[in-house]
């Protein structure tokens, strides 16, 4: 069936993609000719998954850019008093943008455009449209500013020198504008703290994320398997179902890297992956995903209230205590606490409570306190779950003055250190736990253990994300710059001390023996070193 000029226009002014490839064409990137412009995989993916504001973590090339450049040459083209842009990080990478991917898209056009190319100032005109479509570097805080935009795009985000263009770019934006952050990752910065607002939908943008699995260009065709394979590549088969093609790119990639540590930056495989940098994961990434899977968003968020004879729930929204399990009767608990100073914009304080029964984390405290206040929350959590075993840690820090609190309220379960002959002259100073180059190891090494061999279940999801940022920077083990490592300290407090408790196994105890056939837990003889005990430490 024949369709007229009017519908032929109006199909293409509407349809985007039906536009893009009868019109537009590019150079394919492996016989340097010029090719009808076919939307890929990944253009595909991200058209399909697109919103109003979309922040994309992706793997190396893929199309991002230059599907967006598509885009707003065909908005320009048919749409009235567009105001786009596109910011790249420097000045080369401007330079290159303008020439090389969008002046050869417009001039090569099967559609004729009317346009005026202003190469000297990175601008193209549409003349029918009165719209303007600009390229520029991210280098000033003033861009944007004044100007009407409806379209932007910025490119290698992560990269930027001066992400406060961004706050200048959003201020400048008509009511019905629509903008795209893309980029490869870039360690712990400013751009990983606005992805980790937008997968949590606290920002306007959508989060994104593209694997360089999803590239069909990133496989050495033909390859069908290999005699060796190693731990982390049998991981990327079982986990995401990489086949021999891809794994063979992946070995050549890795293997002509200058900088191999920078593969799972620049190709990653998970967003969190992609941040990791040069710096090691300490916790299992595999095992984090599968621990993720049991984490609850369902509970109760609230503060607890002495009220005399017991302590109380109440539900608060803005609450401090993040409850998904209530206490049970006759379970036994222990909570690990890290303390900080109570400074707002500092360091938080944080607890963990481990149900020793059912091997699962049951509720978390996460916020700011002073140390000696803290020590009245504790003791309430304390005593909510059945007088748990208390483990604030000591020293470093101000968690002196939180273990003090606990001494002199009388709270019967603090645990206490074994006593050395050079460390404390008191015996209230063996209360609480110490970090230290010797403890510290210990615990985070047990806390790793655990994960991976999936001895108790996780169920706060913040502190999976803190796992992920919880790294080898060389020196020793810290959370990458922009992250807290509290809630990562308070578990591995808890669950060390707890372990202790679990070496022998009464064989009667159905709930262990199950938990064994599962394979993700151990039991405990007796529970008798949890009651009656005014100071408890493993024997």
């Amino acid at each position: 069936m024949d369709i007229t000029k009017e519908q032929l226009l109006k199909r293409c002014k509407e349809d985007f993609v039906f536009f893009a490839e009868k019109a537009f064409q590019i150079i394919d990137k492996s016989t340097n000719q010029r090719i009808r412009f076919k939307l890929n995989r990944i253009q595909r993916y991200y058209w399909d998954n697109h919103s109003k504001f979309d922040y994309i973590i992706k793997s190396r090339k893929g199309g991002v850019s230059t599907f967006n450049i598509a885009r707003f040459i065909h908005k320009c083209n048919f749409f009235d008093n567009k105001r786009a842009i596109m910011l790249t990080q420097n000045d080369d990478a401007t330079v290159k943008m303008f020439r090389e991917r969008v002046m050869p898209m417009v001039r090569n056009s099967l559609w004729p455009m009317n346009v005026k190319i202003k190469e000297s100032e990175g601008m193209i005109e549409f003349l029918d449209t009165g719209s303007t479509f600009y390229i520029g570097t991210a280098g000033s805080k003033k861009f944007g500013r004044g100007s009407d935009i409806t379209d932007y795009h910025f490119s290698e985000f992560a990269h930027w020198d001066d992400p406060e263009v961004l706050t200048a770019v959003e201020e400048a934006l008509m009511d019905d504008a629509e903008g795209v952050i893309e980029t490869t990752a870039n360690g712990i910065n400013f751009a990983h703290q606005l992805w980790k607002k937008s997968i949590q939908g606290n920002s306007r943008y959508k989060g994104i994320f593209i694997p360089w699995i999803m590239d069909d260009t990133y496989r050495i065709k033909g390859i069908q398997g290999f005699n060796d394979i190693t731990k982390e590549e049998k991981d990327l088969i079982d986990v995401f179902g990489v086949d021999m093609e891809q794994m063979a790119w992946r070995r050549k990639k890795r293997k002509d890297m200058s900088q191999v540590e920078l593969f799972c930056q620049e190709y990653p495989v998970t967003s969190d992956e992609a941040f990791i940098s040069s710096s090691a994961m300490i916790f299992d990434w595999v095992a984090l995903i599968e621990h993720e899977k049991f984490c609850k968003h369902q509970g109760w968020t609230g503060l607890l209230k002495d009220m005399g004879e017991e302590v109380r729930f109440y539900p608060v929204d803005s609450g401090n205590l993040k409850i998904w399990k209530m206490p049970t009767v006759g379970h036994a608990y222990v909570i690990g606490a890290d303390i900080a100073e109570g400074v707002k914009n500092g360091a938080f304080s944080a607890a963990s409570v481990i149900d020793i029964n059912e091997m699962e984390q049951v509720a978390e405290y996460h916020g700011h306190i002073p140390p000696d206040e803290y020590g009245d929350s504790l003791f309430n959590l304390g005593r909510f779950y059945n007088n748990a075993v208390l483990i604030p840690e000591a020293w470093p820090g101000c968690g002196a003055v939180t273990t003090q609190k606990l001494i002199d309220l009388k709270y019967p379960k603090i645990w206490k250190r074994e006593k050395s002959d050079y460390s404390h002259k008191t015996e209230s100073m063996l209360f609480g736990w110490e970090t230290t180059k010797r403890t510290k190891p210990k615990m985070i090494h047990k806390m790793s253990e655990g994960i991976k061999d999936f001895a108790f279940k996780i169920r706060s999801s913040a502190l999976i994300d803190e796992c992920r940022s919880f790294v080898y920077d060389g020196e020793g083990m810290i959370p990458q710059e922009g992250c807290f490592s509290d809630r990562v300290i308070a578990f591995a407090i808890a669950w060390y001390v707890a372990s202790k408790y679990l070496q022998d196994i009464d064989p009667e105890n159905k709930t262990f023996r199950s938990m064994f056939k599962r394979g993700i837990g151990t039991g405990i003889v007796s529970i008798s070193h949890f009651k009656g005990n005014p100071a408890v430490r493993p024997t």
